[in-house]
């Protein structure tokens, strides 16, 4: 059986044994996936479906063995064709590095374009978004590193971790807010405030969730979105308390608004992250080293 073959068997159970139907998915002639069934049928002498007044209701038990292997071997087919294709953009000096946008902005405008000047050879795929999401494209071998923020919750033995950053979480409020005067913010200090942090796609969201829980301030989160700039310009003329990482305070306007800083803050850090492996290429060590030369924060 050749593998569009197979293609056909899969689909025409996942279709529910509907020809009509499959025909259609896969652009082909209902008349011609008869055909394949009757001829692969009669060829090796065995019945692949159930038959019940000339419709198909199912597989046999020769149809459900072969149906198994088709798809174990279609699985493998499309991971041998995402292996061939990582490959390759290796070998073409690719590099697929994720990372969420606000750490982009903040941190790597300068230091990316110079490493692309001076690495020739250098084709910087860059993949922006949520910590989150990112683990788990590092996990499926679609990134060759990622900058998570902590805790970034990869197993020790199968990833390599470096600390390149050490920051917080701060509370930003109009300038003529009732906290302005504050020194630093105690969590409780929040009371009666609305609250507003990035959406459930952040980690953020989780850990600033986590640290109102742990004080007894859960269900405080009234305002969410993806865009920071929107819940910082929101403040004026209200008394709503974003919370957000420190180094957007480097690209607020200070004449409207001001941060606070918590005496029990919530770590903003953040790491370099890749898989170990045996050997490296000679791009992905470089670009590991650069990194690490302009931010390495050993953590002691």
């Amino acid at each position: 059986m050749e593998l569009a073959q197979m293609y056909y068997l899969l689909n025409i159970v996942e279709n529910d044994y509907n020809l009509s139907l499959t025909s259609r998915r896969l652009h082909i002639s209902q008349p011609a996936l008869s055909q394949f069934i009757n001829q692969y049928e009669e060829q090796n002498g065995i019945e692949l479906f159930v038959r019940e007044k000339g419709r198909f209701v199912g597989l046999t038990d020769a149809g459900r063995k072969i149906h198994n292997y088709a798809s174990d071997i279609i699985s493998q087919y499309e991971d041998m064709e995402i292996a061939v294709e990582q490959e390759s953009l290796k070998q073409k000096g690719v590099i697929r590095l994720g990372l969420p946008s606000l750490i982009l902005s903040v941190y790597f405008s300068e230091l990316f374009p110079e490493m692309v000047i001076n690495n020739p050879n250098l084709n910087l795929k860059l993949v922006e978004a949520g910590s989150r999401d990112l683990k788990d494209q590092l996990a499926a071998d679609h990134l060759d590193l990622a900058i998570l923020i902590e805790p970034t919750e990869l197993d020790p033995n199968e990833y390599e971790q470096h600390i390149i950053q050490l920051d917080e979480y701060v509370a930003y409020i109009a300038k003529d807010h009732p906290l302005a005067n504050y020194e630093k913010l105690e969590w409780t200090d929040l009371i009666g405030y609305t609250l507003a942090t990035f959406n459930e796609n952040y980690y953020t969201h989780e850990l600033v969730n986590a640290k109102l829980k742990q004080v007894g301030l859960q269900n405080h989160i009234r305002i969410t979105a993806s865009a920071w700039d929107y819940l910082i310009e929101m403040l004026e003329g209200t008394d709503i308390i974003t919370i957000l990482p420190r180094p957007i305070e480097e690209r607020i306007d200070k004449t409207k608004v001001t941060t606070k800083q918590f005496y029990d803050e919530i770590p903003f850090n953040f790491d370099l992250c890749r898989p170990i492996k045996k050997k490296y290429s000679p791009i992905e060590t470089e670009i590991h080293k650069n990194i690490l030369e302009n931010f390495y924060k050993p953590n002691d």
